[in-house]
């Protein structure tokens, strides 16, 4: 089964500044489009990086963790920190298995 260890040095090989910068500005227009979403929900969510930084959560999040709310901006926590450590493996060996499988990025960048 192949990996994101695998396909990320090749992403990266094929990825110019340009790329970085507007995957960047996406992330932040994503950041400013939640804020609506978090506001008008009730229940705790958090959003983060796939590398697990924390980089939005709502009041409900913070006060189920009983974290202060600038802990959850920015990356200043991840969100396997919360976990216990075998949840915390068990994300990473889920997470290793989805995102470029159900995209179709293995058909852009063959690993053969």
């Amino acid at each position: 089964m192949v990996s994101d260890m695998d396909i990320f040095p090749r992403l990266n090989l094929s990825t110019c500044t340009q790329d970085l910068v507007f995957i960047e500005e996406a992330f932040e227009r994503m950041l400013l489009d939640y804020d609506r979403v978090f506001s008008a929900m009730g229940v705790p969510a958090c959003l983060w990086r796939r590398t697990g930084e924390i980089y939005k959560a709502n009041r409900e999040f913070t006060e189920l963790i009983g974290v202060e709310g600038y802990m959850m901006r920015d990356g200043r926590l991840c969100i396997y920190e919360l976990m216990a450590e075998e949840s915390a493996v068990n994300y990473w060996e889920v997470r290793d298995h989805v995102p470029f499988h159900l995209c179709g990025m293995l058909k852009r960048f063959p690993l053969y």
